[in-house]
């Protein structure tokens, strides 16, 4: 059996692996060509980069992950905006469909619903995953929306 030393040099050696694998693959390399380099098998680069890709998502913070969709969404917005308040009217179902998508992102409307009084928890919590509405105790993820929305990042 291998000494502990040995294993903890073969986890460290497969962790450099994986990140260079998904390294790699970030920068366009074909699986082929990330097996050759590394010394594997097509299969065993595959392997890695998405070993790699799940761990990297399973620690990258939710609001972190949520703040990207939340800012591709507002490019959208901002695009469809025009369009809609013109009154083309594919560009107004677009535009909604994006309103409503950073709305249930943002669990704008549970927010609102909860600190409006107008339906209230037995426990007077807030409902898990939900973040209260902007301006209501000046959080940093809204803060940096409304930064973002009006241009400001």
């Amino acid at each position: 059996m291998a000494e502990p030393n040995e294993a903890e040099n073969r986890r460290i050696i497969a962790a450099r692996q994986r990140r260079m694998a998904i390294q790699m693959s970030r920068a366009g390399e074909s699986m082929e060509a990330i097996a050759g380099r590394l010394g594997v098998t097509r299969s065993a680069a595959r392997k890695m980069v998405t070993r790699e890709a799940k761990e990297f998502a399973d620690h990258t913070q939710t609001d972190d992950r949520r703040m990207v969709h939340v800012e591709a969404l507002m490019e959208l917005w901002r695009t469809l905006y025009a369009p809609a308040v013109g009154g083309d009217l594919d560009m107004v179902d677009r535009f909604l469909k994006v309103e409503e998508r950073l709305s249930r992102l943002l669990a704008l409307d549970l927010a609102d619903l909860y600190s409006s009084g107008a339906a209230q928890r037995p426990d007077g919590a807030v409902p898990a995953g939900t973040t209260p509405a902007p301006g209501a105790n000046g959080t940093p993820e809204f803060e940096r929306v409304e930064r973002f929305v009006r241009g400001g990042e």
